[in-house]
């Protein structure tokens, strides 16, 4: 009888090299060539929406302001692919902290207030924020200090927030986009997927699922949030999961998105924040979390 048993890990993931001959009707070297011709469909995608975006019409410029942004950015990039969205920012916060002699809370008041410009807030207000994402990502605090994975960090003391704005709270106008992913058991090799989101209704969002073991392996739908959630499944009873390591990442993008979507996040997705909204310079934010979480299909 085939099953799923699904277990979250924690962890990085083992690889090993493991090759299909057949692949749901394609041989390997048409899926090899399949998947060739989809990479090239993204990068035109891309492209285009390069083309058809105008500066002049963005409303608000991006450009490094410095040298500590930068190497973060360098940082996060490099990680992600490898790692995922959340330990990515995690080890670009480090390592931009032991480069530049900062901590990390300094580290993330420089990259907030580039990648957020619409919500200026305080040192301090930055530095709540900050708190709440690292332990969330990771970073453990203990008696004496924190720590990362076992290793000492330099987190560095919290600014205090003034008392006007304490007395008189602003009101927010981003949106620290986050996610919470489930994963429903089935006794097929079926993935079912909740995500509680605070993305709008309406929003559109591309859901991929990798197989970390055979990296050609990939699968990918198109969904929108409906109530505060993305409900998705992936493989059949006809046509179940190939067995392995599994990890989950969305992706959203400005072009295509409604108008109603974009009254509430901004024609660039400009009042889009924090970690899981990637500044693609120049042209606004997109939403991107890689390798949320990971699970296994037996």
């Amino acid at each position: 009888m085939r099953y799923l048993i699904f277990i979250l890990l924690s962890s990085s993931v083992a690889y090993c090299g493991v090759a299909a001959k057949w692949f749901w009707g394609f041989s390997w070297p048409e899926y090899k060539t399949y998947q060739e011709i989809k990479s090239i469909r993204k990068n035109v995608e891309k492209i285009a929406r390069s083309m058809d975006s105008d500066e002049d019409d963005i409303g608000w410029s991006k450009s490094y302001d410095s040298d500590e942004t930068k190497y973060y950015d360098g940082m996060r990039e490099y990680y992600e692919e490898k790692y995922g969205t959340d330990k990515a920012v995690a080890l670009a916060l480090i390592k931009t902290s032991e480069r530049y002699k900062f901590d990390i809370l300094n580290v993330n008041r420089m990259v907030y207030k580039e990648t957020c410009p619409i919500e200026p807030l305080t040192d301090g207000e930055i530095d709540v924020k900050t708190l709440t994402m690292v332990k969330q990502i990771g970073f453990v605090k203990k008696s004496g200090g924190w720590t990362y994975d076992g290793y000492s960090v330099k987190m560095g003391i919290p600014r205090p927030i003034p008392i006007s704005v304490k007395k008189y709270p602003r009101q927010s106008k981003a949106i620290e986009v986050s996610f919470s992913p489930k994963i429903n058991p089935s006794r097929e090799r079926i993935a079912h997927i909740s995500v509680a989101t605070n993305l709008p209704d309406g929003f559109d969002i591309l859901v991929q699922l990798n197989n970390e073991r055979v990296d050609s392996l990939e699968f990918e739908q198109n969904a929108t949030v409906k109530d505060g959630k993305i409900d998705i499944t992936f493989g059949s009873t006809e046509m179940p999961l190939p067995k392995g390591i599994y990890s989950l990442s969305f992706s959203g993008y400005i072009l295509g998105q409604e108008h109603g979507v974009a009254q509430v996040v901004g024609n660039r997705f400009e009042r889009l924040c924090g970690r899981y909204s990637y500044v693609n310079w120049g042209l606004g934010n997109d939403v991107q979390a890689k390798k949320l979480i990971f699970f296994e299909v037996r």
